[in-house]
């Protein structure tokens, strides 16, 4: 997978940043391998309750991140963590009930992995789409700028007039190429868990290859992923 994110905008008004996590393809045709990433079954790596809480080490300053490699391209208003805070999920009508299932499970995925400060509700159908905040859907292709083939996409727009240094999100939007997402070792729920990160608020990629967000990573979310998130809203609330 690889990553781009591009800010456009002047200070003031709203700006659109947009943040790409793309499954290469050769120009064959054949997927490129897939390194890092975990296969089904649970998309959180194993956590001893008993053992130290990574959200507490990251807000902390505690334990390693890779902080220094990601931007943080803003923060939910609604997250006033480390008090758990909601966001809404809509999914679009055309997703099939399995790809609707994978969308819950990832977004499960990131609230037990946060230990539920990071909360989800998806939007039943004939919910008002207008509350959602973050919005999945399917696309038949996806050729993001700098080529390749894309399994997602995630942007996010932003008001760079909130007080935090990042500015407040104010919607994002995921999408997901199933037939591309399938190749994947992470599956459908692997991409979306991998995109939801993004749209948490990381930009960029993790060096390390057990990570969700590292540039291939469609697996569990790992402990540092877990920090990286802590201290990427511990230094956008100054």
């Amino acid at each position: 997978m690889r990553c781009s994110c591009q800010i456009a905008g002047r200070a003031g008004v709203p700006q659109r940043l947009v943040s790409f996590a793309i499954i290469a393809i050769l120009a064959a045709g054949a997927l490129l391998p897939v390194t890092g990433c975990g296969g089904g079954g649970s998309g959180v790596t194993t956590h001893d309750l008993a053992a130290p809480d990574p959200w507490e080490e990251g807000a902390r300053g505690l334990g390693e991140t890779y902080r220094g490699r990601v931007t943080a391209v803003g923060r939910w208003p609604q997250l006033t963590l480390p008090s758990p805070g909601e966001l809404t999920i809509r999914c679009s009508p055309g997703l099939s009930p399995d790809h609707r299932l994978a969308v819950e499970e990832a977004a499960h995925d990131w609230e037990q992995a946060t230990r539920g400060r990071v909360q989800f509700r998806l939007l039943a159908d004939g919910e008002d789409s207008a509350r959602a905040d973050i919005t999945v859907a399917t696309a038949n292709s996806l050729a993001p700028p700098g080529g390749g083939s894309a399994a997602g996409f995630s942007w996010m727009e932003r008001d760079t007039g909130d007080a935090a240094p990042e500015g407040s999100i104010l919607w994002a939007r995921v999408l997901f190429v199933p037939a591309v997402s399938t190749t994947t070792g992470g599956g459908v729920r692997g991409v979306v868990r991998h995109e939801l990160g993004h749209a948490l608020g990381l930009g960029g990629h993790s060096p390390h290859s057990d990570d969700l967000m590292h540039e291939s990573g469609t697996g569990a979310i790992s402990r540092r992923d877990v920090r990286t998130l802590a201290a990427l809203y511990r230094s956008s609330r100054g």
